[in-house]
């Protein structure tokens, strides 16, 4: 009777650092060129409110106008994106078994792990600018022209530490909601490859909807992370401004 030996299990190809920075930048340009006109509409309206009847910005007809100032949004969220996915690769490849498998808990560590790693690189950087450039233009007399113009500038006033202004709060931030949004991606990914055939990969709609699954429970998680932060404000009596605040911080944060 012959004998038969059973086949070493092929370990999936590593995706490459580069492999993973042009799709977790072109995921972050695509994202914010299909939600910047919800945003347009979003800021649009907020600020209508707070005017009078005159006073309000007219509607204008969608086109170029919905993407005013679309163009640094999608450079810093490519680069975001980026960063996170090719730090999330590099952390499960050092977590991942002798097969190339990983387990729920260790996702969860490897994308704890990206979320700090994006906010080292890109998140803590731009958020400080940012927060330089709107701090400017409250001024009689803004300096600054742009985001460029302010990066030399912050530099040689404050040195590095200008950079990253609130590191460790936004660390803890982008590393909960890092790991929230691969955990349980790969959560629900792990259910739906249950349910196809040994070696057979999930259709494209397959994936959009875990995805999207995915990025409702990361926003859901990071709306009670702020409102749990904001409990000090509520208990001195500015609760429904602390609350609308945090909510439309984690929607201009989290990307």
């Amino acid at each position: 009777m012959a004998s038969t030996t059973k086949a070493p299990e092929k370990r999936k190809e590593k995706p490459s650092a580069l492999r993973s920075v042009i799709a977790g930048a072109s995921a972050g340009a695509v994202e914010i060129s299909i939600t910047y006109p919800a945003e347009f509409a979003k800021t649009r309206t907020q600020l209508n409110q707070r005017l009078s009847g005159a006073d309000k910005l007219p509607w204008p007809k969608f086109g170029p106008a919905w993407y005013a100032g679309c163009t640094t949004l999608i450079i810093g969220n490519s680069l975001k994106a980026g960063v996170r996915f090719v730090a999330f690769d590099q952390f499960k490849s050092m977590l991942q078994d002798e097969n190339g498998h990983i387990s729920g808990p260790r996702t969860v560590i490897a994308g704890f792990g990206a979320g700090v790693t994006e906010s080292l690189l890109a998140v803590t950087p731009f958020e400080s600018i940012k927060t330089t450039l709107i701090d400017d233009r409250k001024a009689a007399k803004p300096r600054l022209r742009g985001f460029l113009h302010a990066v030399p500038i912050i530099a040689r006033e404050r040195g590095i530490r200008g950079f990253f202004q609130g590191f460790v709060p936004t660390t803890a931030r982008q590393a909960a909601n890092s790991a929230t949004r691969f955990g349980s991606y790969n959560f629900f990914k792990q259910i739906a490859e249950s349910y196809v055939a040994p070696g057979e990969k999930l259709g494209a709609a397959s994936t959009f909807g875990i995805g999207g699954l995915a990025g409702l429970i990361t926003v859901e998680a990071a709306v009670y992370e702020q409102l749990g932060l904001w409990k000090p404000a509520c208990a001195e009596g500015g609760c429904v401004d602390a609350v609308v605040g945090s909510v439309a911080e984690v929607g201009e944060t989290d990307a």
